[in-house]
């Protein structure tokens, strides 16, 4: 192992506990989406509902603060993207996420 590799250890080594735990919750957040897709399939509720859409996106803007207001919502705008198009796929809309 190089000395920079030794010296960013600790760093990488927190950094990927983190990526761990955001796997976890990104994994439980989309299966949550999938049981959310079938309910609007059979409620007819449309896939994209903007009002929510913005609801999220400024919550988890200002839960990061000022100094991650951007970059979060930014990821979160990602995030919602592709819930929809899982969501799309449970509905018979995509392809994308099958099992």
């Amino acid at each position: 192992m190089s000395k920079t590799s030794d010296l960013m250890k600790p760093f990488r080594d927190r950094i990927n506990a983190v990526d761990d735990q955001i796997v976890d919750l990104l994994v439980e957040r989309y299966k949550i989406i999938r049981e959310v897709g079938s309910f609007k399939e059979a409620n007819n509720i449309p896939t994209v509902i903007e009002e929510r859409v913005k609801e999220v996106i400024n919550r988890v803007g200002d839960r990061a603060g000022e100094d991650f207001e951007d970059f979060i919502c930014e990821v979160y705008a990602l995030i919602i993207a592709i819930a929809h198009d899982v969501e799309d796929e449970v509905r018979g809309q995509g392809d994308k996420f099958k099992d």
